[in-house]
């Protein structure tokens, strides 16, 4: 089963994680987020759709009827105005909460809401459309997608990339054992870095050659690879 990706910018993220952490009894809070979906194949590489937030809505007042530090009830009839603005701008809908009791994955009442949502978008917008389920814990995000043709089947997500003047990513698992070639790379930049570079194309630290911006080219455009192996400066195996 293939894996999707999300790009956060340093905004975003900043948005999302000062309204999520910050109720004033750490009850659980919401945020829709909005995403462009980019799915165009590229030659020798793994299909991964790319999730790009392009906004965020705080669930503020009225959107929500009841919360507590395990729970978070969302009134649905607020929803009509993002299937509405996703359907109009092409967009895929995200729904954004916290666990402030450090429970760090999606609960059974995660899933009731995930299946909600996404019955209620499937039934104004059509099924061929995703939702993008993300949870806030401990500062650290972890991510995954359903599709409204097949709601049961939970679609990996291979990391979270927040894009800022660093790069950082969540979600990303530790590899048990590493080849020859990253064991060198291991023993000089740590096995972090390598775990990185196996999911896919991003750093926490930049080479100082590259900008924000050539990053954020190349790797939306499935470059980068190519680009470090052709670059004498800081040549890397990519996998």
């Amino acid at each position: 089963m293939k894996s999707h990706r999300i790009t956060l910018l340093g905004s975003q993220d900043r948005i999302l994680q000062d309204w999520l952490c910050s109720h004033p009894e750490s009850h659980e809070r919401g945020a829709i987020v909005l995403f462009r979906r980019l799915a165009r194949i590229v030659n020798d590489q793994e299909i991964s759709d790319r999730f790009l937030a392009v906004d965020v809505i705080k669930m503020t007042g009225d959107w929500v009827i009841q919360s507590s530090e395990a729970h978070l009830q969302i009134n649905m009839r607020k929803m009509t105005q993002v299937y509405f603005r996703c359907e109009n701008e092409g967009l895929e809908l995200g729904f954004a909460h916290s666990h402030p009791v450090r429970y760090l994955s999606f609960s059974l009442t995660d899933e009731a809401n995930e299946q909600n949502i996404l019955k209620g978008i499937s039934g104004c917008n059509g099924k061929n459309l995703f939702l993008v389920a993300m949870l806030l814990c401990d500062g650290r995000w972890s991510a995954r997608i359903r599709w409204g043709i097949d709601p049961e089947i939970v679609l990996p997500v291979r990391h979270i990339c927040v894009v800022s003047e660093r790069i950082k990513l969540h979600g990303i698992t530790a590899p048990e054992e590493s080849t020859e070639t990253l064991k060198r790379q291991e023993a000089a930049f740590g096995k972090p870095f390598n775990t990185m570079l196996q999911s896919r194309n991003c750093f926490e630290y930049l080479p100082a050659s590259v900008s924000p911006s050539l990053f954020q080219y190349l790797y939306f455009n499935s470059l980068l690879p190519r680009y470090f192996s052709a670059n004498s400066y800081f040549r890397l195996s990519f996998l």
